[in-house]
């Protein structure tokens, strides 16, 4: 087998794979990845941790395994050596995101996912936990992200939390941090944030203005002169007086065909307000203002 690359070891299944010279990639069956040399110390053969996949690339690996030789090649004890140097393999929660991101985008059906996952976290989590290390992340940590804008921009601020929790468990995952999640929305932060449903504000729209929209009642009440009666009986609406309904027997249907050819020459012609319809002889139209029966 030839050594190791960039797809073998993103793609590497359960086992162990050797990469040459001691050096190997060992997968979990739960798909966590750790380096492992095994190198001969003190006329012992043993193994020595070089770090997790994917905080410590197979490039950095091969270069920790070669120090890790070159120490053993003049006697002295590289695993010691090192054991400084192996706590600074906690990834920070940038990284930890990072290989988050990259282990699950090809699983994401919706492309803007991989816009807006690294997009959000850097503007909201990175300024506050970016540089932390993923193990030292804490609820405090997580608040201070969210609180500034959870009633403001809640549904944005609901997406980073989901977001930060789904990071944090997968660094807890590689052995990265503990398994309590302090940015876990069940049973810890629902505790400490307002339920983001109850605090969304629904922001109804304005009317638009009957200028813009052929909208007839406001029409007719803002600028036409005709009666409020004509008005309500072309819209069909139903008399609410019980004795003038009883007493209504008429339709006014000469004054509605008046009120809606002014309607006509509104809606086609200039905005502006209807003058009062012209004494005429046609049968049509109104001899005078139309403010009676």
């Amino acid at each position: 087998m030839g050594k190791l690359n960039a797809l073998k070891v993103k793609t590497a299944g359960p086992g162990k794979h050797e990469d040459g010279d001691g050096l190997r990639l060992v997968v979990s069956p739960t798909g966590a990845k750790k380096w492992v040399l095994r190198i001969t110390v003190g006329g012992k053969r043993r193994e020595m941790g070089l770090g997790s996949f994917p905080a410590v690339s197979l490039a950095e690996a091969r270069e920790n395994a070669t120090d890790a030789r070159r120490i053993a090649k003049a006697g002295g004890d590289p695993i010691s050596a090192r054991e400084p140097k192996l706590a600074s393999t906690v990834p920070t929660f940038t990284q930890a995101a990072a290989a988050y991101i990259r282990a699950h985008r090809r699983g994401w059906s919706n492309i803007r996912h991989a816009r807006t996952w690294p997009r959000s976290l850097k503007t909201y989590a990175g300024p506050v936990i970016g540089k932390k290390p993923v193990d030292h992340v804490a609820t405090e940590d997580v608040l201070k992200i969210l609180t500034p804008v959870w009633t403001t921009r809640t549904e944005t601020a609901s997406r980073v939390q989901g977001r930060i929790e789904s990071v944090l468990d997968f660094a807890a995952a590689h052995k990265w941090r503990d398994a309590v999640n302090p940015a876990r929305w069940r049973g810890h932060l629902d505790k400490l944030l307002p339920p983001p449903g109850r605090i969304k504000v629904v922001r109804h729209q304005p009317a638009i203005p009957y200028q813009e929209v052929s909208a007839f009642r406001d029409w007719a009440g803002e600028v036409s002169y005709f009666p409020r009666d004509v008005c309500e009986m072309a819209l069909a609406h139903v008399i609410e007086n019980k004795v003038e309904a009883a007493y209504r027997r008429g339709d006014l249907f000469e004054k509605r065909r008046a009120m809606m050819q002014a309607w006509a020459d509104w809606c086609a012609g200039p905005t502006g307000a209807v003058d009062d319809p012209a004494p005429t002889a046609s049968p049509n139209t109104p001899t005078e203002r139309p403010d009676v029966g």
